[in-house]
């Protein structure tokens, strides 16, 4: 058996989010602060913590993700990724 190589590499991923109509400005907030706060509790995972907003700017060819103006919110983020082969 051939020993394994470590393999590192990166894979970005973008989330997209719409809310309902009845969700406020402070709920979103808060849905925002929640997702954030999961990737900070993991930051072992990510290259960097992730950027957004609007994903106005996100490279499309990434998840096939359009620039509509449906999206309110939206993060690119970037994963450590390792196998062994």
């Amino acid at each position: 058996m051939a020993a394994s190589s470590y393999q590192p590499t990166t894979v970005t991923r973008v989330a997209t989010f719409r809310f309902k109509e009845d969700v406020t400005a402070e709920q979103k907030g808060d849905r925002a602060r929640a997702f954030l706060g999961l990737y900070e509790a993991h930051q072992e995972l990510l290259v960097g913590m992730p950027k957004g907003g609007k994903p106005l700017n996100t490279p499309l060819n990434l998840t096939n993700v359009k620039r509509d103006s449906i999206w309110d919110m939206g993060f690119t983020v970037t994963f450590k990724v390792s196998y062994h082969l």
